[in-house]
């Protein structure tokens, strides 16, 4: 088992959550060209605090940092009876390769057009040529956010042990950046498997096998209200970022997917790419959990109608979850039991449930 240091365990936290495109919330708008990577101002001002390090000269115990990180992770890993996934091609020194990789990417030409990305871009190549090249021979590699944050990453751990090993035992500070470094080349081999999947566990008293990430969709949408009132007011670059999202998620084994009445255009916009993916065999409408919510009405009348609505939107025959949106106040719940000559809103959703169109009801 690896015992990494708090400090070490957040950096590379933090760089776990830099690697993945289906980070958090992606905002599937117009105005953002790449919603699906959400950078973390917490963790990059923590890392940054690392890079802002002094880079004293200290060469002696630079090379006794790199030369005593022996890799007997490498050997594990190449072999297959590590931790780690086997088939891995990995290689090298995880440590030498760190501080070789920050090193070129440091001689490189200052007066450079290039910024920042592309040095990180540049950093991350070097040091996965030597320690995980299926990485780079993986599409995956073609990502440049992910090769940014991995290059990011790389060299905050580099500054953050130049700086400790002033202060620390020079073996110690190697172990704790090698197990790091280990981590972090680790996930990489893992994405390049692409045996990724989001494990399932069964979701309360239903035979649903529930994935344990969810895709929230209340970002999912190109406009609040009532702007958006069919798919000719939504602007292609949306509704493919949209496309292209969904269909990453659902590649991972994220196959609940949630959405609402009142998340704006959302239900239109995923309903049409849900109607896309089924019709493109991308995959079936039987292997997704779909939820919506829907608010409460007067009257049973008013209450049948919003819930055709969402199931206009969404294009679909039924829905695995039904949700009764904002529940909250005493009167409410009249409304569902004890609403008189209005109708009680629960044999609506009854009604529903006999034809196998709401599958399961919450709140």
């Amino acid at each position: 088992m690896l015992i990494i240091s708090e400090k070490l365990r957040f950096i590379m936290m933090a760089a776990s959550f830099f690697m993945h495109p289906l980070e958090s919330y992606g905002r599937a708008s117009a105005y953002s060209r790449n919603p699906a990577v959400v950078i973390s101002k917490f963790a990059t001002a923590a890392t940054t605090t690392f890079c802002n390090a002094s880079r004293r000269s200290c060469l002696p115990t630079l090379n006794a940092l790199r030369a005593g990180a022996t890799d007997d992770y490498l050997s594990s890993l190449s072999s297959g009876n590590g931790s780690f996934s086997s088939g891995a091609t990995c290689h090298g020194s995880l440590v030498d390769a760190a501080f070789s990789a920050v090193e070129i990417e440091e001689q490189s030409d200052a007066t450079s057009p290039d910024n920042k990305n592309q040095h990180s871009i540049v950093l991350a190549r070097h040091f996965l040529e030597r320690t995980c090249p299926r990485f780079l021979a993986s599409e995956i590699s073609n990502d440049e956010d992910r090769l940014i944050k991995i290059g990011r990453s790389i060299d905050d751990l580099v500054t953050r042990s130049k700086t400790e090993m002033e202060n620390e035992d020079v073996s110690k500070v190697a172990e704790e950046l090698r197990q790091s470094l280990g981590l972090l080349t680790e996930e990489c081999d893992i994405l390049a498997s692409g045996k990724v999947q989001v494990p399932k566990i069964r979701f309360g008293k239903t035979e649903l096998e529930m994935p344990i990430l969810s895709l929230g969709c209340m970002r999912f949408q190109q406009a609040w209200g009532a702007s958006i009132e069919t798919m000719d007011d939504v602007s292609p670059e949306c509704q493919e970022n949209l496309i292209n999202i969904l269909r990453y998620a659902v590649k991972l084994g994220v196959t609940h997917i949630e959405t609402a009445r009142g998340y704006g255009s959302s239900e239109l916009q995923i309903g049409e790419a849900l109607r896309m993916l089924f019709e493109n065999g991308e995959t079936r409408r039987e292997d997704l959990i779909i939820q919506t919510k829907v608010p409460l009405r007067p009257t049973a009348t008013e209450f049948r109608e919003i819930i055709e609505r969402s199931f206009k939107e969404l294009q679909l025959d039924y829905v695995d979850l039904l949700s009764l949106h904002g529940l909250n106040m005493d009167e409410q719940y009249d409304l569902l039991l004890n609403n008189g000559k209005n109708g009680n809103l629960i044999d609506v959703v009854k009604e529903y449930m006999a034809k196998g169109k709401i599958k399961h009801l919450g709140f």
